[in-house]
């Protein structure tokens, strides 16, 4: 899982990336072989002027072709990150349980229908062989009755 961070308006203190790499390997540590990227994007949209600014976006790119994007706002940074994280990791657990879900569906749907198809045609070459007994024993019958 590789991990990128960028900024926009302002510059990323170490701090700011050692806390980012931690909450996201706190996150996601487990998703690690099903994630192939993740793109951090923090913000700062008004500048110094301060108030509920602070963005950040992750955009994490799944091995199954799918990606999430997770982009909240708050006061503070590590707030922001840390909200993210956590809506980051519960968003691939969600899109991993639907993938699985969906693979157990369809392959439990071919099973029944490959079981109904050996039973319609084990019924039908059961009601095959009791038509020709029953035409077996009315053609005995008409010849007895002659």
């Amino acid at each position: 899982m590789q991990v990128f961070i960028s900024a926009k308006n302002f510059k990323v203190s170490e701090p700011v990336r050692e806390h980012v790499d931690r909450r996201l390997a706190f996150a996601l540590d487990r998703f690690q072989a099903e994630i192939e990227r993740i793109d951090v994007t923090l913000a700062d949209l008004n500048g110094p002027k301060g108030g509920m600014d602070k963005q950040c976006r992750m955009v994490a790119k799944l091995r199954s072709d799918g990606t999430l994007v997770i982009e909240d706002q708050d006061m503070d940074f590590y707030a922001v990150i840390d909200r993210a994280a956590d809506r980051l990791g519960h968003a691939v657990q969600r899109a991993i349980d639907r993938r699985r879900d969906t693979k157990y569906a369809r392959r439990r749907a071919e099973a029944l229908l490959s079981e109904t198809a050996a039973d319609s045609n084990q019924s039908l070459s059961a009601d095959d062989s009791d038509s020709e007994e029953s035409e077996g024993v009315e053609s005995a019958s008409e010849d007895q009755a002659v």
